[in-house]
């Protein structure tokens, strides 16, 4: 018998591009159906999302009891509620309420909990960038007069990442029973905020390769399948792009196609930088780098690299070596910011190295997984990132990373196992590494080492998976305990026994 409802709540469409976070809420959501919990996503743009939680959370209250004085109640006290501007839950006039909840307020009354199910509201993080005040007031509202606990699900703080008010986020904060974070990084960064470490649960994305097993923390299966058919090929421009001019891409290099480089042979080095296109991830920097260098001068090996990695650093290559050729492949979706994007393709179709760079825009995780298995360097010089899935999924498969060491990066980046850690934004040094790492044959052999290592090491602990057969089971379980645990609901889910 399902134990609850769980409805996670977006405040955008579910047509909207992919990002890191959709992943993780569908990952979630399918997840949960291997639990006791029913998982439900509530999608709609930011100006009717707090409207249309509302009307679910007084279906299901009307639907699962048939109280229809909730309405009633919700629409005289709750408007009540929402205009008073405070949701502090000391504070606020509860009289209105106290009859229909047995003498006593939705918050001192507990989580609803009809004959059949609780009902438990999680809302994304995204609410607290794109949702007005009226909206945080409207929602805290309805569930609080409906008894409805509400916990927040962080996949990402926007203050951290340049995109909203503090204040606007503690607003939210002080509303919620509680947050679920995606990295310890978060976790962390709300404790130095004031919120209680006890009112906090962290549930990491994990990693799952389609068409192969999947395992907690980064890996590799063996037994993964070839590629699905249909991947496009190499240096195919994103169906429907719009013509701006950015050259034809492949006319320099004839790709290899299939699983990258063989050790040893000669061809382009390739770089990945999967990512939508979007200021924080830093695309427009990476290209102007790439599009910059001069390996025959040798310049920039006076660069300290004391915080590229912890490991023996590479000696600078021969000035006046032959210049090794490279590919950098973008794989992401272009229509976040256009005004961006255009930079972006302005810049690759005025340098005369632009043809070495591809735009493959949106792929499915299964060409996405194609991709990393190419690489032979996988990038991620972000701003910041809460926890850093790229990383993750990169080294699964044996790939090398070059990342930022921002936010969470570090939980899935290690340096010594295929991971090289750089500041963000930091010009000279990104630029020294990768000249370096062109350069210098033997360091791109040691890193490559290093990242199979690191995925044969996390294949062999795939037992500690505890029985789960797929990330995103571990990641419901996980999930469901977390709210549990945060809303104090009795009785715990009944896991099987392995898990």
């Amino acid at each position: 018998m399902t134990r609850g409802r769980i409805i996670l709540a977006v405040p955008a469409k579910s047509s909207s591009p992919l990002s890191g976070g959709a992943v993780y809420n569908q990952r979630l959501l399918s997840g949960l159906k291997e639990t006791d919990w029913e998982g439900e996503e509530l999608a709609a743009e930011p100006a009717e999302f707090a409207q249309k939680v509302r009307d679910r959370l007084l279906e299901i209250r009307t639907g699962d009891s048939g109280d229809t004085a909730a309405a009633q109640v919700l629409g005289s006290a709750g408007a009540q509620g929402a205009s008073a501007g405070s949701f502090d839950k000391s504070a606020g006039d509860k009289a209105a309420v106290s009859a229909e909840f047995g003498g006593k307020g939705a918050a001192e009354a507990g989580p609803f909990q009809s004959d059949r199910m609780q009902t438990i509201l999680v809302l994304d993080s995204l609410a607290l960038s794109v949702c007005k005040p009226s909206s945080r007031k409207k929602i805290f509202s309805a569930a609080r007069e409906l008894g409805v606990p509400l916990l927040l699900l962080l996949h990402y703080l926007p203050s951290l990442a340049g995109e909203g008010l503090r204040q606007n986020e503690q607003a939210w904060f002080s509303g919620a029973e509680g947050c679920i974070t995606v990295s310890c990084f978060l976790e962390e960064e709300l404790c130095r905020r004031g919120f209680e470490k006890d009112l906090i649960r962290v549930c990491r994305p994990l990693v799952e390769i389609p068409g192969g097993k999947a395992f907690a923390g980064t890996g590799v299966d063996s037994n993964i399948p070839a590629p699905e058919a249909g991947v496009p090929e190499s240096g195919a421009l994103e169906e429907g792009a719009p013509e701006t001019g950015a050259p034809e891409t492949g006319a320099a290099f004839s790709p290899v196609s299939g699983g990258g480089l063989p050790a040893g042979a000669a061809g382009p080095v390739r770089f990945l930088l999967p990512a939508n296109w979007h200021p924080n991830k830093n695309i427009l920097f990476l290209v102007r780098i790439f599009l910059s260098l001069n390996l025959n001068t040798g310049e920039g090996s006076s660069v300290p690299l004391s915080t590229v990695s912890a490991g023996p650093k590479p000696s600078p290559g021969p000035s006046g070596k032959e210049e090794q050729p490279w590919i950098l492949e973008l794989a992401g979706d272009r229509s976040f910011d256009k005004d961006y994007t255009a930079l972006v393709e302005k810049e690759i179709s005025s340098s005369p190295f632009g043809r070495r760079i591809r735009i493959l825009g949106s792929l499915s995780p299964a060409e996405l997984f194609q991709k990393y298995r190419e690489a032979d360097l996988v990038i991620m010089p972000s701003r910041f990132e809460s926890y850093g899935m790229v990383a993750a999924e990169a080294l699964s498969v044996g790939t090398p990373v070059a990342v930022s060491r921002v936010g969470g990066v570090p939980e899935a980046a290690k340096e010594g196992w295929g991971a090289v850690l750089l500041p963000p934004g930091d010009r000279p040094v990104w630029r020294s590494f990768l000249q370096l790492y062109l350069l210098d044959d033997a360091w791109r052999a040691k890193l490559a080492a290093e990242a199979a290592d690191s995925a044969a090491a996390q294949a062999q602990n795939a037992g500690g998976m505890g029985g789960y057969s797929r990330a995103a089971e571990k990641m419901g379980w996980c999930f469901a305990k977390a709210v549990e645990e945060l809303t104090r609901t009795p009785c715990p889910s009944r896991k099987p026994e392995n898990k």
